[in-house]
């Protein structure tokens, strides 16, 4: 069933307007019709079941039912270097899809990428609009936010409850990302990725000293986005198999 997000809040049997893009989609791409039956959501949490009312090439929604809240785990924060192009917008995409909160781009040392600020925004509106789209896809209640760029300096600020940083030195200070996560239950969590390079010495230390722990995902050296996915895979993974059990 096809979901959208709407900007005002959603109220059981108050009509919604839909946006034009909404609008232009519902009809020439989905190709629906009056009494079809999409989802609803409102990036507040509340998700709803609504029909369709199609009259004239204008399109609204009457939402008849709420969907019960789908159980999610704390917010996780990713803090990912920049990397190129569609890579980047491929692991947003992904982020999304596997429930990350925020994503936080980092300008660190050896990040190929530098963003120009004259062309910031465009960027921000055009990642934020993939996060968006990938959101509905995947129906997610809330919209996964892209954040502005920080660098080293601003790390303080996205910290969480308990915060991880993927580095892998080779030595005893590193632990597996499951011993990390295992017996612990934050109320949110930041993990960092590196961009193609990964991170210097000093901007580990710096992030140690700032409280993210060093952990290893494993023997083998995995490309900045696949690294990314497998925190996060893991993550969810460890959390739903807590409420399995």
């Amino acid at each position: 069933m096809q979901q959208y997000f709407v900007e005002q809040p959603l109220v059981l049997h108050k009509e919604q307007p839909l946006t034009n893009d909404q609008c232009h989609h519902i009809l020439h791409v989905m190709r629906m019709r009056s009494g079809d039956v999409v989802r609803l959501a409102d990036d507040s949490g509340a998700v709803m079941l609504a029909e369709l009312r199609v009259q004239e090439g204008r399109v609204w929604a009457l939402p008849t039912a709420i969907v019960p809240a789908a159980q999610e785990g704390a917010p996780i924060t990713l803090i990912m270097g920049l990397i190129k192009g569609e890579r980047w917008e491929w692991a947003i995409q992904k982020a999304a899809e596997l429930g990350a909160a925020r994503i936080v781009p980092l300008q660190s040392r050896y990040c190929v990428v530098r963003l120009a600020e004259e062309k910031l925004e465009k960027k921000l509106a055009r990642w934020q609009t993939i996060a968006r789209e990938a959101s509905e896809q995947c129906k997610r209640s809330t919209i996964m936010k892209v954040e502005r760029p920080i660098t080293m300096r601003e790390l303080a600020d996205v910290r969480s409850e308990q915060n991880l940083i993927a580095y892998e030195r080779c030595d005893a200070t590193s632990r597996s990302l499951a011993g990390a996560l295992r017996g612990h239950s934050p109320a949110s969590i930041s993990v960092m990725i590196g961009c193609e390079g990964g991170f210097s010495e000093e901007e580990a230390m710096q992030a140690k000293e700032l409280g993210f722990a060093w952990v290893s995902l494993g023997p083998r050296i995995l490309r900045a986005e696949t690294a990314a996915m497998a925190v996060l895979a893991n993550i969810s993974y460890e959390w739903e198999s807590r409420d399995i059990r």
